[in-house]
């Protein structure tokens, strides 16, 4: 299929299975969205999503985002060469940015194309978020990463460790009319900078569901009792353990349901690593869209939490939405 035709039949879909927003609310939440275009995918469901976001919520701007690597030219014989060849690679991605877009301005939405040449696309894109004020980046994703994948933090969590703006990570899918958004809450959430981040997911949530009629599901998850801990420790009883634990999870869930008025049947409690609940719960309720915090730790603890993103992004069939604490700083400075 030719680029145009590709980009016809996206821009069809996307317009035909649009979500009505029935409530008549007109909030822009967001005014200033990035695309991140993906030179290596062929049909760019960023900029589709980003387009689906302006229509419903009637209003907002979108920065279509293309970082190119510096052309390595330097062998050529002339310096008249070496423009020659730049420029006509300037043009050719001009016009393909201009091809994408071209649909949707037609569609009566405000894109802007940006083409920058870096060889550090992640830190080229938190600088143009920076300088310019997004206050949300969109980009696709992949499922099924092959083995090697997991030898280095893909893009999406490298983004979501050192980007400050919410990241929407998106898969080749449509959102339902009504469909189910689900927040996963942090399991030790005991103290206050985890109790900011759950409420800040959840004041998201409320915010997303009043524009595109979401379902507000939380979910949450307790661990499983170590196996050292249960052979070593003298009068343990795991049994009385994991019911314990269940029910200070259970009490603290239903504290953020009961104040966000959640009904009792959009709460989910499973034992099991967070990844794993995560992803089995979405699959279950068949989720459009998942929420999860990040603190950005740095440096070790932060490549783990990239692996267990990972790992939550290859099982999720819908898209996933990455928020920071408010207070949280770059690493990356303009």
């Amino acid at each position: 299929m030719h680029l145009k035709q590709i980009i016809a039949h996206a821009n069809d879909k996307l317009f035909s299975n649009s979500l009505d927003n029935s409530t008549g609310i007109t909030i822009q939440k967001y005014k200033n969205i990035l695309v991140y275009v993906d030179l290596e995918q062929e049909t760019q469901w960023a900029l589709a999503r980003a387009a689906n976001i302006i229509k419903i919520q009637q209003g907002g701007k979108i920065t279509l985002f293309l970082c190119c690597d510096k052309l390595d030219i330097r062998p050529l014989r002339s310096v008249e060469e070496q423009s020659a060849i730049h420029l006509v690679t300037v043009k050719k991605n001009e016009e393909w940015l201009l091809a994408l877009s071209t649909p949707y301005t037609q569609k009566n939405i405000d894109i802007q194309n940006v083409i920058v040449y870096d060889n550090h696309p992640i830190e080229a894109v938190i600088i143009e978020v920076l300088e310019n004020g997004h206050d949300i980046i969109i980009k696709s994703t992949q499922q099924n990463y092959k083995f090697i994948d997991f030898l280095f933090t893909p893009a999406g969590c490298h983004l979501q460790r050192k980007c400050p703006s919410p990241i929407l990570l998106v898969i080749e899918h449509d959102w339902q009319k009504k469909g189910n958004l689900l927040c996963a809450l942090n399991s030790y959430c005991m103290n206050d900078s985890g109790a900011v981040l759950n409420n800040l997911i959840i004041d998201e949530a409320k915010s997303l569901a009043s524009i595109f009629n979401f379902n507000i599901h939380l979910v949450n998850a307790y661990p499983i009792t170590p196996i050292s801990l249960a052979l070593n420790a003298p009068g343990f009883h795991p049994i009385e353990y994991c019911h314990k634990l269940k029910l200070e999870h259970q009490k603290i869930l239903l504290e953020y349901a009961n104040k966000y008025e959640i009904p009792d049947q959009n709460i989910h409690l499973h034992q099991g690593n967070p990844e794993d609940v995560i992803s089995d719960t979405a699959k279950e309720i068949n989720a459009d869209l998942v929420i999860i915090g990040s603190q950005g730790h740095p440096g070790l603890i932060g490549y783990i939490l990239g692996h267990t993103c990972e790992q939550v992004l290859d099982d999720l069939h819908c898209d996933l939405l990455t928020l920071h604490s408010k207070d949280f700083e770059s690493s990356i400075k303009p």
